[in-house]
């Protein structure tokens, strides 16, 4: 067996396997060996996080809150180097929460001054730079400070030239100012995250404070029409249950546009609903990947039990029985999938309270699933037939 001595002669090999590690391990290896020092040394240039709650994108290499605090994560980037000359191996840049919420904006002043003087000067060549907008309670009127490195780093993503690797990954829970700080049509991957609050009257999501549901629903199809090269698009929001206005047929149908015309869209998540729990909007063909989680009424899955699609990944995780209303549990017992158009399918995850003849109907016309995984209460399989069962995989 080769040892990680031996592996610095084959420097790829070994950040592969250093890519397992966590900042502070590769820090302690760094360290201990002076061997593998500039191997290590890359590794912990390579991929900077600034996120706090969570790394779904880049594993081991976000900021422990706890252990690792601003001035020795400052001291971490200029490791070996006061003139930040590591940004030369620097590929991917998440502004995350740790640059941008009020508890944390005081302390990591000196780490966006850092990054501003880096993205003003060129001093890094990155591919990938992730943000995770600021919370929909910011006012980017009232406190503008919180938002100029996003500035600088509008400036930097227009001065890329077009024939180098460059795209943006945003996570935000507004769309107000979002063409304001971001090149839109750079943005390869969007998550969006609604938060309704019934104690707040104001949707802080949208730009039109008290705006009524067709408002919100055009400014969204607007922002998503200047996203041509999204590839990834995840909806998150916290309203499973409950009254919700219905969108116009007008606005429906602009919305359903704006997904039509995302030509490179490979992945569509959704958590809760979009708008409506009975709006369906039928993915791009581009699209291999869907994820549905949340409550869906009838109406909906007769327009997705109708709608040809041609994908290798399904995935439905919808909400339990002692989540739904009456009426919901009703609706769903009433109706029966008897056909649907779901072609090409590799994978198959359904979960909760779904219609009966789903999962029969969707084995039956995709003979080819060889990703199966089954959870909940009941599952129907033959006409008026109820079996409970338990999760298993096959």
């Amino acid at each position: 067996m080769a040892s990680l001595i031996a592996l610095t002669r084959v420097p790829e090999i070994l950040l592969d396997i250093l890519s397992y590690l966590s900042n502070n391990d590769v820090v302690s290896l760094q360290s201990t060996c002076k061997a593998l020092s500039p191997v290590c040394h890359k590794r912990l240039w390579s991929v900077l996080i600034f996120q706090l709650n969570g790394d779904p994108w880049y594993p081991n290499h976000g900021i422990d809150s706890l252990k690792v605090r601003y001035h020795k994560l400052t001291e971490l980037l200029k490791y070996r180097g006061a003139d930040t000359s590591g940004f030369f191996h620097t590929k991917v840049i998440w502004f995350g929460s740790a640059l941008f919420e009020s508890r944390h904006f005081i302390r990591a002043e000196g780490l966006r001054s850092l990054l501003r003087d880096v993205l003003n000067k060129n001093k890094v060549d990155l591919q990938c730079a992730i943000v995770s907008f600021p919370s929909h309670r910011f006012d980017v009127n009232n406190t503008p400070e919180k938002f100029e490195i996003l500035d600088d780093l509008k400036r930097y993503s227009r001065a890329r030239p077009s024939n180098q690797k460059f795209e943006i990954k945003v996570q935000a829970e507004t769309v107000n100012s979002l063409s304001k700080y971001f090149c839109l049509d750079l943005i390869t991957e969007f998550v969006f995250r609604v938060n309704y609050k019934p104690y707040e009257t104001r949707n802080y999501s949208w730009t039109v404070a008290f705006g009524s549901v067709d408002e919100n629903v055009t400014e969204f199809a607007a922002v998503l029409n200047m996203m041509p090269n999204l590839k990834t698009f995840t909806w998150i929001s916290n309203k499973h249950v409950g009254k919700a206005p219905v969108p116009s047929e007008k606005s429906s149908e602009d919305l359903q546009k704006a997904f039509g015309g995302l030509k490179h869209l490979k992945k569509m998540e959704v958590d809760g609903y979009i708008f409506h729990p009975s709006l369906f909007l039928v993915p791009p063909e581009s699209v291999k990947s869907l994820k549905f989680c949340g409550n869906i009424k009838s109406s909906w899955w007769e327009n997705f039990a109708s709608s040809p699609l041609n994908i290798t990944s399904l995935t439905f995780d919808a909400l339990a029985a002692h989540c739904l209303s009456y009426r919901d549990i009703e609706e769903l017992l009433e109706y029966r999938v008897k056909e649907v158009g779901v072609r090409g399918l590799k994978t198959l995850w359904l979960s909760g309270h779904l219609p009966s003849g789903l999962r029969a109907c969707i084995l039956e016309k995709n003979p080819e699933v060889i990703s199966r995984k089954f959870s909940g209460k009941y599952a129907y399989d033959i006409e008026g037939e109820r079996t409970e069962f338990r999760v298993y995989m096959w």
